[in-house]
Protein backbone atom coordinates (compact mmCIF):
# COMPACT_ATOMS: atom_id res chain seq x y z
CA UNK A 1 0.00 0.00 0.00
CA UNK A 2 1.31 3.46 -0.86
CA UNK A 3 2.36 6.14 1.94
CA UNK A 4 -0.89 8.56 1.20
CA UNK A 5 -3.40 4.98 0.85
CA UNK A 6 -2.02 3.94 4.10
CA UNK A 7 -2.55 7.89 5.24
CA UNK A 8 -6.33 8.31 4.18
CA UNK A 9 -6.97 5.00 5.76
CA UNK A 10 -5.60 5.90 8.48
CA UNK A 11 -7.58 9.01 9.04
CA UNK A 12 -10.73 6.82 7.90
CA UNK A 13 -10.05 5.00 10.88
CA UNK A 14 -9.63 7.41 13.35
CA UNK A 15 -12.83 9.73 11.92
CA UNK A 16 -14.85 6.63 12.93
CA UNK A 17 -14.02 5.94 15.77
CA UNK A 18 -14.51 9.92 16.59
CA UNK A 19 -18.18 8.95 15.21
CA UNK A 20 -18.39 5.90 17.39
CA UNK A 21 -17.65 7.88 20.51
CA UNK A 22 -20.11 10.67 19.47
CA UNK A 23 -23.02 8.12 19.25
CA UNK A 24 -22.34 5.83 21.98
CA UNK A 25 -21.85 9.39 24.66
CA UNK A 26 -25.02 10.75 23.70
CA UNK A 27 -26.83 7.70 23.94
CA UNK A 28 -25.18 6.18 26.46
CA UNK A 29 -27.10 6.24 30.66
CA UNK A 30 -27.42 9.20 33.16
CA UNK A 31 -28.09 6.38 35.99
CA UNK A 32 -25.76 6.67 38.49
CA UNK A 33 -23.50 3.46 38.75
CA UNK A 34 -21.72 2.99 42.17
CA UNK A 35 -24.97 3.22 44.56
CA UNK A 36 -24.55 -0.43 45.35
CA UNK A 37 -26.25 -1.33 48.23
CA UNK A 38 -23.44 -2.71 50.43
CA UNK A 39 -21.71 0.84 49.41
CA UNK A 40 -17.68 -0.71 48.30
CA UNK A 41 -17.87 1.13 45.19
CA UNK A 42 -17.02 4.80 45.42
CA UNK A 43 -16.86 7.38 42.55
CA UNK A 44 -16.33 11.23 41.85
CA UNK A 45 -19.63 12.78 41.11
CA UNK A 46 -17.83 13.97 37.29
CA UNK A 47 -17.26 10.23 36.11
CA UNK A 48 -20.68 8.57 37.85
CA UNK A 49 -22.62 7.77 35.09
CA UNK A 50 -21.88 6.02 31.38
CA UNK A 51 -22.25 9.30 29.57
CA UNK A 52 -19.91 10.96 31.75
CA UNK A 53 -17.41 8.34 31.25
CA UNK A 54 -18.16 8.53 27.65
CA UNK A 55 -18.19 12.48 27.42
CA UNK A 56 -14.47 11.88 29.14
CA UNK A 57 -12.80 9.20 26.67
CA UNK A 58 -14.12 11.69 23.55
CA UNK A 59 -12.45 14.80 25.20
CA UNK A 60 -9.29 13.09 25.28
CA UNK A 61 -9.18 11.20 21.91
CA UNK A 62 -10.39 14.27 19.89
CA UNK A 63 -7.96 16.84 20.74
CA UNK A 64 -5.24 13.91 19.93
CA UNK A 65 -6.61 13.09 16.57
CA UNK A 66 -6.89 16.98 15.36
CA UNK A 67 -3.21 17.30 16.66
CA UNK A 68 -1.94 14.26 14.86
CA UNK A 69 -3.77 15.62 11.50
CA UNK A 70 -2.40 18.73 12.12
CA UNK A 71 1.21 16.94 12.64
CA UNK A 72 0.67 15.35 9.16
CA UNK A 73 -1.13 18.26 7.29
CA UNK A 74 1.92 17.92 4.25
CA UNK A 75 0.84 14.32 3.92
CA UNK A 76 -2.58 15.56 3.89
CA UNK A 77 -2.49 17.88 1.35
CA UNK A 78 -0.91 15.31 -1.08
CA UNK A 79 -4.18 12.83 -0.36
CA UNK A 80 -6.25 12.43 -3.38
CA UNK A 81 -9.00 14.32 -1.80
CA UNK A 82 -7.72 16.51 0.64
CA UNK A 83 -10.13 18.43 1.54
CA UNK A 84 -12.51 15.51 2.41
CA UNK A 85 -9.93 15.05 4.88
CA UNK A 86 -9.24 18.47 6.67
CA UNK A 87 -13.23 18.66 6.61
CA UNK A 88 -13.29 15.64 8.43
CA UNK A 89 -11.85 16.45 11.41
CA UNK A 90 -13.80 20.10 11.81
CA UNK A 91 -16.70 18.26 11.26
CA UNK A 92 -16.13 16.19 14.39
CA UNK A 93 -14.64 19.42 16.17
CA UNK A 94 -17.96 21.36 15.63
CA UNK A 95 -19.94 18.11 16.63
CA UNK A 96 -18.23 18.11 20.12
CA UNK A 97 -18.43 21.74 19.95
CA UNK A 98 -22.41 21.37 19.79
CA UNK A 99 -22.50 18.33 21.83
CA UNK A 100 -24.15 20.18 24.97
CA UNK A 101 -21.50 18.50 26.89
CA UNK A 102 -18.83 21.19 28.27
CA UNK A 103 -15.86 18.76 28.70
CA UNK A 104 -16.34 17.90 25.20
CA UNK A 105 -17.07 21.31 24.18
CA UNK A 106 -14.29 22.61 25.78
CA UNK A 107 -11.95 20.31 24.01
CA UNK A 108 -13.54 21.02 20.78
CA UNK A 109 -13.00 24.97 21.34
CA UNK A 110 -9.32 23.68 21.96
CA UNK A 111 -8.97 21.81 19.05
CA UNK A 112 -9.94 24.97 17.12
CA UNK A 113 -7.78 27.19 19.25
CA UNK A 114 -4.73 24.70 18.11
CA UNK A 115 -5.22 25.35 14.45
CA UNK A 116 -5.45 28.76 14.85
CA UNK A 117 -2.05 28.69 17.24
CA UNK A 118 -0.21 26.16 14.34
CA UNK A 119 -1.46 28.07 11.43
CA UNK A 120 -0.12 31.28 13.12
CA UNK A 121 3.29 29.88 14.06
CA UNK A 122 2.63 30.64 17.41
CA UNK A 123 3.38 27.52 19.34
CA UNK A 124 6.95 27.75 20.19
CA UNK A 125 9.60 25.70 18.24
CA UNK A 126 6.51 25.31 15.04
CA UNK A 127 6.83 27.36 11.63
CA UNK A 128 3.38 28.13 10.49
CA UNK A 129 1.81 25.50 8.84
CA UNK A 130 0.82 25.95 5.16
CA UNK A 131 -2.88 26.38 5.51
CA UNK A 132 -4.79 27.63 2.32
CA UNK A 133 -7.45 30.16 1.96
CA UNK A 134 -9.99 27.22 1.28
CA UNK A 135 -8.77 25.72 4.61
CA UNK A 136 -8.88 28.80 6.36
CA UNK A 137 -12.80 28.83 5.20
CA UNK A 138 -13.17 25.67 6.21
CA UNK A 139 -12.17 26.31 10.01
CA UNK A 140 -14.19 29.50 9.78
CA UNK A 141 -17.44 27.91 8.83
CA UNK A 142 -16.69 24.97 10.97
CA UNK A 143 -15.98 27.73 14.23
CA UNK A 144 -19.52 29.77 12.79
CA UNK A 145 -21.34 26.68 13.56
CA UNK A 146 -20.03 25.49 16.84
CA UNK A 147 -21.54 29.25 17.85
CA UNK A 148 -25.07 28.43 15.63
CA UNK A 149 -25.20 25.15 17.25
CA UNK A 150 -24.66 27.11 21.29
CA UNK A 151 -27.12 29.39 20.26
CA UNK A 152 -29.27 26.21 19.70
CA UNK A 153 -28.81 24.76 22.75
CA UNK A 154 -29.24 28.26 24.78
CA UNK A 155 -32.89 28.05 23.59
CA UNK A 156 -33.34 24.87 24.40
CA UNK A 157 -32.21 24.23 27.39
CA UNK A 158 -34.76 23.59 29.91
CA UNK A 159 -32.99 24.64 32.74
CA UNK A 160 -29.94 26.89 33.95
CA UNK A 161 -27.89 23.68 34.50
CA UNK A 162 -27.91 22.96 31.19
CA UNK A 163 -26.47 26.22 29.72
CA UNK A 164 -22.99 26.02 28.41
CA UNK A 165 -21.16 28.09 30.99
CA UNK A 166 -19.64 31.56 30.72
CA UNK A 167 -16.00 30.07 30.73
CA UNK A 168 -17.15 28.50 27.54
CA UNK A 169 -18.84 31.28 26.01
CA UNK A 170 -15.97 33.68 26.65
CA UNK A 171 -13.33 30.76 25.28
CA UNK A 172 -15.13 30.47 22.10
CA UNK A 173 -15.47 34.26 21.65
CA UNK A 174 -11.47 34.55 21.77
CA UNK A 175 -11.07 32.07 19.43
CA UNK A 176 -14.09 33.64 16.71
CA UNK A 177 -12.42 37.21 16.82
CA UNK A 178 -9.30 35.57 16.14
CA UNK A 179 -10.14 33.68 13.24
CA UNK A 180 -11.69 36.72 11.91
CA UNK A 181 -8.29 38.73 12.33
CA UNK A 182 -6.83 35.52 10.31
CA UNK A 183 -9.06 35.18 7.53
CA UNK A 184 -9.28 39.26 6.97
CA UNK A 185 -7.94 39.31 3.77
CA UNK A 186 -10.92 36.99 2.40
CA UNK A 187 -13.40 38.43 4.81
CA UNK A 188 -16.86 38.47 2.94
CA UNK A 189 -20.50 39.80 3.21
CA UNK A 190 -21.76 36.55 3.40
CA UNK A 191 -19.52 36.33 5.98
CA UNK A 192 -20.53 39.26 7.75
CA UNK A 193 -23.87 38.79 7.25
CA UNK A 194 -23.73 34.88 8.82
CA UNK A 195 -22.26 36.88 12.20
CA UNK A 196 -25.72 37.67 12.83
CA UNK A 197 -26.89 33.70 13.50
CA UNK A 198 -23.64 33.84 16.12
CA UNK A 199 -23.91 36.91 18.23
CA UNK A 200 -27.39 36.15 20.09
CA UNK A 201 -25.21 33.24 21.20
CA UNK A 202 -22.36 34.42 22.82
CA UNK A 203 -24.58 37.72 23.96
CA UNK A 204 -27.10 35.22 25.62
CA UNK A 205 -25.34 34.69 28.66
CA UNK A 206 -24.75 38.19 29.65
CA UNK A 207 -28.68 39.53 28.90
CA UNK A 208 -29.95 36.38 30.49
CA UNK A 209 -31.83 37.08 33.95
CA UNK A 210 -29.94 33.58 35.42
CA UNK A 211 -27.36 35.43 36.56
CA UNK A 212 -25.63 32.53 38.58
CA UNK A 213 -24.48 31.20 35.34
CA UNK A 214 -22.15 34.16 35.33
CA UNK A 215 -18.36 34.47 36.88
CA UNK A 216 -17.89 37.15 39.54
CA UNK A 217 -15.95 39.95 38.55
CA UNK A 218 -15.57 42.93 39.74
CA UNK A 219 -14.47 44.96 37.03
CA UNK A 220 -17.42 47.12 35.46
CA UNK A 221 -17.66 44.41 32.48
CA UNK A 222 -17.19 40.43 32.58
CA UNK A 223 -14.90 39.36 30.75
CA UNK A 224 -17.14 37.78 27.80
CA UNK A 225 -18.71 41.27 27.36
CA UNK A 226 -15.31 42.80 26.68
CA UNK A 227 -14.30 39.10 24.73
CA UNK A 228 -17.82 40.48 22.45
CA UNK A 229 -16.73 44.01 22.55
CA UNK A 230 -13.44 42.93 20.98
CA UNK A 231 -15.22 41.31 18.49
CA UNK A 232 -17.08 44.51 17.33
CA UNK A 233 -14.10 46.42 17.53
CA UNK A 234 -11.99 43.69 15.51
CA UNK A 235 -14.78 43.87 12.59
CA UNK A 236 -14.04 47.09 11.96
CA UNK A 237 -10.55 46.62 11.13
CA UNK A 238 -11.60 43.52 8.80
Amino acid sequence: MVPCARTDGWFQVCYTLLKCLEKYCMTASEERIGDEEDGKVVMHHSRDTAKKQWAETWAMVLPTVTKTVLGNLPVVVKLKQPQQAWQGILHHIQRGGISGLEEVSMSALKCLDDIILIGEGREQDKLPLDITVPMWDDVWKACHGVGVGLNDLMRRSPNIESLPSQKLITFYTIIYRRLNHQVRNNFTTEMFRKLQDVFPAIMLPVLNRNASKMMACRAEISPLQDSVLQIAESLQLV
